[in-house]
């Protein structure tokens, strides 16, 4: 058997659509964050009313990864990715379309859709690189997290432009670009012809093999929980306290993003190193 096909040496282009597809799900996935303040005002929220609409695409996002990733490993990354980047474009941009907070809430909910992407993208791209090369080439992926800076950034700029009924269509036009993008340029990693396919019984072996996986779970869900919880949080946490204006808000918060996210980087290349 040939041993290109079982073990390829990398793929450049795959990583960087899918660090770009990644980073484009991500603006949309947390895009309620930096317009909470707006919409609190538009529609008379409390603060429970807030934070259940910037939860609810998250809540989405994490438990819709599951199913999935089941459906990346069965029919590949490129056409997973591609048909959740077109999903995500019709809820965000009918968003901007809403005048009610229940109707934003039902689009928050299809949207968060995307959020499930950091599940699409992580089996393609490791597919793509041996094992010693991984933590690297995932650390670089990781970088599609600054899709949250685009948008606790930019967001707040356009508001004050055109409206934030309009922000939702902006964003919305890149997953529909990069849909299509993803389809036509990405590829996924070839497989030896006599492969078997895991079953789903299979996959779920793996959570019975070791105690160390649940122990990765747990350290996933505080860090990246903590990540998210921060992203979505702090907007509105240095408005409310501080009495800055949203577009300042969204610029500091910007900053913890861009730090967090680059340090993915330095994480994988540690974790290829450090036995």
């Amino acid at each position: 058997m040939n041993e290109s096909v079982q073990t390829p040496s990398g793929n450049t282009r795959v990583l960087m659509l899918a660090t770009l597809a990644f980073a484009t799900c991500f603006a949309g996935w947390t895009l309620f964050s930096p317009l909470a303040a707006y919409l609190k005002v538009e529609f008379n929220l409390s603060s429970t009313a807030v934070g259940l609409l910037l939860a609810t695409p998250v809540l989405l996002g994490s438990i819709a990864r599951v199913p999935i990733g089941v459906l990346t490993d069965k029919f590949g990354g490129r056409r997973v990715f591609s048909i959740l980047l077109l999903f995500g474009f019709f809820p965000m941009f009918i968003a901007g379309f809403a005048h009610s907070y229940g109707f934003l809430l039902i689009c928050g909910f299809f949207f968060g859709l995307v959020g499930t992407s950091f599940a699409v993208g992580i089996p393609q791209v490791s597919q793509w690189y041996p094992k010693e090369k991984q933590g690297l080439a995932l650390g670089i992926y990781g970088v599609g997290n600054v899709g949250s800076a685009v948008a606790t950034f930019g967001a707040p700029i356009l508001v004050e432009s055109i409206g934030w009924h309009k922000v939702f269509m902006v964003y919305s036009i890149p997953l529909l670009i990069m849909a299509f993008v993803y389809w036509f340029f990405s590829e996924d990693a070839p497989k030896p012809a006599n492969a078997k396919p895991p079953t789903f019984s299979d996959k779920l072996k793996v959570y019975k093999s070791s105690n160390l996986i649940w122990v990765f779970c747990l350290f996933y869900f505080m860090t990246f929980g903590f990540f998210v919880s921060f992203s979505l949080w702090l907007p509105s946490y240095l408005r409310d306290f501080y009495k800055i204006t949203p577009v300042k808000a969204g610029s500091l918060t910007a900053i913890f993003v861009f730090a967090t996210t680059f340090a993915r980087i330095l994480g994988g290349y540690l974790g290829d190193r450090i036995p």
